[in-house]
């Protein structure tokens, strides 16, 4: 049996063409071109479906405008670029009382980090002979942007890509745990504002 060519079906869905009394004929007993002219129905209506899915020139004109009115967060390179350097500013292992003692007593200190808008205290914590505990507190100085909760990097600086992260609470609270000594940088990524930086953390 001859079976209808793939032009005839096209034109009678697509054109559409009426078939005549023969391929008419032909469709009523050939099960394999019922199905491909079934296809080909179903194949126009998803076309159709996606064809009136599609905003017209008008919405897409609209959205843009909406769109252009949005301020866009900075991007990483963005903030990366006008992060702000934090200053150390107070180390308890500078302290008369601890000076040149390295012992129990001096298993745990404390650092102050400051910036123009926030300070950042550190306690770094001995759990056991290669790993330390570090907790902080992220305390905003002034009102101008919210800086917590926020996201803070280490990244060791000797391994290159050891990262370890956590997230403060809305008080500015955070603790990073299992860390080897060594020397990090720091960084604070803040809801507003340009990040805080601590380039050279030392963690002993």
């Amino acid at each position: 049996m001859n079976h209808l060519s793939d032009d005839q079906l096209y034109r009678f869905v697509f054109d559409p063409v009426r078939p005549t009394r023969e391929e008419t004929s032909h469709l009523e007993a050939c099960a394999q071109c019922r199905e491909q002219l079934e296809a080909l129905h179903q194949l126009r209506t998803d076309l159709t479906v996606v064809r009136h899915s599609q905003p017209t020139a008008a919405a897409l004109k609209r959205y843009d405008q909406l769109f252009s009115q949005v301020q866009q967060p900075p991007s990483a390179l963005t903030r990366l670029l006008q992060q702000v350097r934090a200053t150390l500013t107070w180390d308890s292992r500078q302290q008369p009382a601890l000076q040149g003692i390295r012992n129990a007593a001096s298993a745990h200190y404390r650092q102050l980090y400051t910036t123009a808008h926030a300070e950042i205290e550190l306690l770094v914590m001995t759990r056991t002979p290669q790993r330390r505990e570090l907790e902080g507190d992220i305390i905003a100085l002034t009102d101008q942007a919210q800086v917590t909760p926020a996201l803070l990097q280490l990244q060791a600086l000797d391994a290159g890509q050891t990262i370890y992260e956590a997230t403060s609470d809305a008080q500015g609270r955070f603790h990073l745990a299992d860390l080897p000594p060594g020397h990090y940088q720091l960084l604070i990524t803040p809801i507003q504002g340009a990040l805080f930086g601590l380039e050279d953390l030392e963690i002993t």
